[in-house]
């Protein structure tokens, strides 16, 4: 009977752990927060990557379980918004991004997927991420050097499937293979909304 009990209880918990690899849930809480609350080694590279900027928002972040700041800013026409840990180390640079300017190869992946897996689906916001080494993402900044660095796409859209209807966040990578799906819990407001 012990024995019964294990293999079920093994046999849930492994199918719970499927079911959480295939859709993770999103909440995402942001708050402004004012320069001298960000950690000095996340200011300094900024400075270092960037210059002396204006208008830097910074943000706190806390988003399934993980904390994070991110300063948003905008410089020769392109949106960034470059993720820290709460030491200051850099996470990725994200850079909003149109469907136009993703490779054929890329969009032949996503539009694959989507059409796989959705009735019908609407994109909402598409940014480019980067990662890599901070040295390696300050020479992707500074003189546009690709060496090392990790080109991810994080695909903001409404998928509608014959079950549900749901706000996604998917991760593709260069060929527009998914690499994590996350369904975005919209955090409910106590405004009015016309």
């Amino acid at each position: 009977m012990k024995y019964r009990i294990q293999i079920i209880l093994s046999f849930f918990s492994f199918f719970l752990a499927i079911i959480n690899l295939n859709a993770q849930e999103k909440l995402e809480e942001e708050y402004k927060v004012k320069e001298d609350e960000v950690p000095a080694q996340a200011k300094k590279w900024i400075n270092e990557t960037f210059g002396e900027m204006k208008g830097i928002k910074w943000y706190y972040e806390k988003s399934s379980g993980k904390v994070s700041y991110e300063a948003k800013l905008k410089t020769n026409n392109e949106i960034y918004s470059i993720e820290f840990d709460t030491t200051g180390l850099i996470e990725d640079i994200e850079q909003k991004y149109d469907w136009k300017n993703i490779s054929q190869n890329t969009r032949k992946g996503l539009v694959h997927y989507f059409k796989s897996n959705y009735i019908k689906y609407k994109i909402i916001k598409i940014q480019k991420q980067y990662l890599g080494t901070p040295y390696n993402l300050k020479s992707l900044i500074k003189q546009n050097e690709m060496e090392g660095i990790t080109v991810n796409y994080e695909i903001e859209f409404h998928g509608r499937t014959e079950k549900e209807n749901e706000l996604w966040e998917c991760l593709f990578n260069s060929n527009g293979e998914l690499l994590q799906k996350k369904k975005i819990i919209l955090k409910p407001s106590n405004n009015l909304e016309f």
